[in-house]
């Protein structure tokens, strides 16, 4: 019995270009594995608890995609469990090292590389025509997005599944164990995103291709293309069964302004192919119609109608005939016609699948081309292909620094569009750049409306004054939010926060319970209410604060503080502590902990440093200190 899956074939000539190829692609990317976590890698990866804890296997089976978390329903639309998985592979793999993360999906890109080349040659491309396209492919600008990105892992997973379900369906020979490959590929692709049903309406295409060339019955098709639908079937039972808890969201939308989002969408996506060296990460936005796109759009389509309608009744091979399906279904499932829970028009992530099998088509079609035409389209591949390479490594740049890519996203897309706003925010939050971030979200704030985007600019808005030590501000701004929108439980969780650091336990203990009652698995939330008595009576124990207080007083008084998160304070009086004449050793390595890991003056951290190591602090405990905490 042969393989299941065969080399199209073995000239060394056609492993090299492949192997080139590979090259090229890897060339591309050798910086990628340097980024960390960016943007929606938070919550799937390093928030998610099916990633951190674990589970058994069948559980990721049983979940949408996104965890419901403190900040959210259950209102995922998605259903992606193997991705997930490999997430988590990834995590016990790797003890959640970010570069591991990069690394796989670097591979499953050259994975995706590997097989349009093994799907250009069977459509008929000659071995440079294949080579030439899976470097193209595989360096293209556009698709920076789904490889720099370890959330764009979705689109690597689902396009290599697809590729090798169609790799694998092939007449001939052990056709029905093809078959059953093929669709065991379909199903796992579509585990891993719904773009994946992509690969069964190319295997149609190709089947009632074949079936005309043969001159048989379109019901004949039916028995091949069994198995694929079983897979889907399948799918579609798994994905009803996890979904069933999930509250259906409203369309937001009539069929006609998804019709006319559409239009915009495709047009916008032939602009995006065109101008092919300048990914960005924010294309566009929905509520916000641009009639000349629109227009663009419906001439597309159009257009490529009168096209496959000629194809049709010439005939198109069977291999080109799935390739083209697979990129016209992958483009039309994100078209907003079926909606999509994005605020964007189009996103360079969306053309992955669809770019790969279009390289593939054009390999397959070049055979058809007069030799000068292919020398021609051969020479101008091989001058754009560097170009391409050069604009991928400058992209990946942008990946591996998340507040670079934040400020390139703000700088190149409209003030109205706030996400890339709120996110550069969130870099500098995280970053403890209070001071940097709150003009950031008060821009965001000014231009939002979108509700939940402003909700997300006010409650940035409140914890970043919360911080900054503008405690009744951020309640005020805090209390807006809860009034606005009371079923979420971070923002009551973070209420009550402030009003603890506002000493007022009363109104923290009522806010906190009303987090813990809208999301009973919210830990956080109960520890901070379980530790609500000790603070309470440790404030009501210390004396108000006064100049000629002792330092034992002024550390207990800052420990407080520190507990309370009211880090200014903590800061302000550990410094005091470190500089007091009558500070012990103990007292002034506190101070220097809090100020090198939490204080904002790295003056300070050096004068407390500095002022332990004269008590005769052990020198490797200090060092060990800066290196935890970073150097003050």
């Amino acid at each position: 019995m042969r393989p299941i899956l065969e080399p199209h074939t073995r000239a060394p000539r056609a492993s090299l270009l492949l192997a080139g190829a590979l090259a090229f692609t890897a060339a591309a990317y050798a910086q990628a594995p340097r980024g960390g976590f960016v943007w929606d890698d938070w919550p799937l990866i390093e928030r998610s608890a099916s990633v951190q804890a674990g589970s058994n296997i069948g559980a990721f089976f049983t979940k949408p995609f996104w965890d419901r978390s403190e900040a959210d329903e259950p209102t995922s639309v998605y259903y992606r469990p193997l991705t997930t998985m490999t997430y988590w592979l990834d995590q016990q793999l790797s003890g959640g090292s970010p570069g591991w993360f990069h690394l796989v999906n670097v591979l499953l890109h050259l994975g995706c590389v590997i097989l349009v080349f093994h799907l250009a040659l069977r459509a008929g491309g000659s071995p440079v025509a294949a080579g030439l396209a899976a470097a193209l492919f595989g360096a293209a600008p556009r698709l920076t997005e789904s490889v720099a990105w370890i959330s764009g892992r979705t689109d690597l997973l689902a396009t290599l599944f697809a590729l090798l379900a169609v790799a694998l369906h092939r007449p001939g020979r052990d056709a029905m164990a093809r078959r059953v490959a093929a669709a065991a590929a379909i199903l796992l692709g579509l585990l891993c995103k719904e773009v994946a049903l992509a690969a069964p309406a190319g295997l149609a295409a190709a089947a009632v291709a074949r079936a005309r060339r043969e001159h048989r019955p379109l019901r004949s098709v039916a028995a091949e293309l069994l198995p694929s639908a079983v897979a889907v079937a399948a799918y579609g039972v798994l994905r009803l069964a996890a979904m069933a808890g999930v509250r259906k969201l409203s369309l937001g939308s009539t069929f006609a302004e998804r019709l006319r989002a559409g239009a915009e969408a495709l047009g916008t996506y032939l602009v995006m192919l065109l101008d092919a060296l300048r990914p960005r990460l924010q294309i566009g936005e929905l509520q916000r119609a641009d009639p000349t796109l629109a227009v663009l759009g419906v001439a597309i389509a159009i257009a490529l109608a009168s096209l496959a309608v000629r194809a049709w009744r010439r005939g198109i091979a069977p291999e080109i005939a799935a390739a083209v399906a697979m990129a016209a279904v992958s483009i039309a499932l994100v078209l907003h016609v079926i909606p999509i829970r994005v605020n964007v028009v189009a996103a360079d992530r969306f053309l992955y699948l669809p770019i790969a099998a279009l390289a593939v088509a054009a390999a397959g079609a070049a055979r058809a081309w007069a030799p000068a035409t292919r020398r021609r389209a051969a020479v101008t591949a091989l001058l754009v292909a560097p170009v391409f390479a050069a604009a991928t490594w400058l992209r990946v740049q942008d990946w591996v620094d998340e507040e670079r890519l934040w400020r390139e996203a703000v700088r190149t897309t409209s003030p109205s569009n706030v996400l890339p706003g709120l996110e550069l925010g969130n870099v500098l939050f995280r970053a403890r750049r209070y001071e940097q971030a709150l003009p950031v979200y008060e821009q965001a704030y000014a231009h939002a409306t979108q509700v939940g985007f402003r909700s997300a600019a006010l409650g940035s808005l409140a914890n970043t004054l919360s911080e900054l030590g503008q405690y009744d501000r951020a309640r005020a701004l805090m209390r807006e939010l809860v009034a606005t929108e009371p079923r979420v439980a971070l923002d009551w969780y973070n209420l009550g926060l402030i009003e603890a650091r506002r000493l007022d336990f009363d109104a923290a203990d009522r806010e906190l319970r009303e987090a813990v009652r809208l999301y009973p698995e919210y830990q956080e939330a109960a520890n901070a209410l379980a530790r609500l008595p000790k603070l309470r009576a440790e404030a009501a124990a210390l004396p108000s604060e006064r100049p000629e207080d002792s330092t034992p007083l002024r550390s207990r008084r800052a420990r407080f503080f520190a507990s309370l998160g009211r880090d200014l304070d903590a800061a302000r009086i550990h410094a005091a502590v470190a500089a007091a004449p009558d500070a012990t050793r103990d007292e002034v390595l506190e101070a220097a902990h809090f100020l090198v890991r939490r204080g904002r003056d790295p003056q300070a951290a050096k004068k407390a440093l500095s002022r332990a190591q004269a008590l005769g602090a052990d020198p490797a405990a200090l060092r060990a200190l800066i290196d935890s905490g970073g150097s003050p």
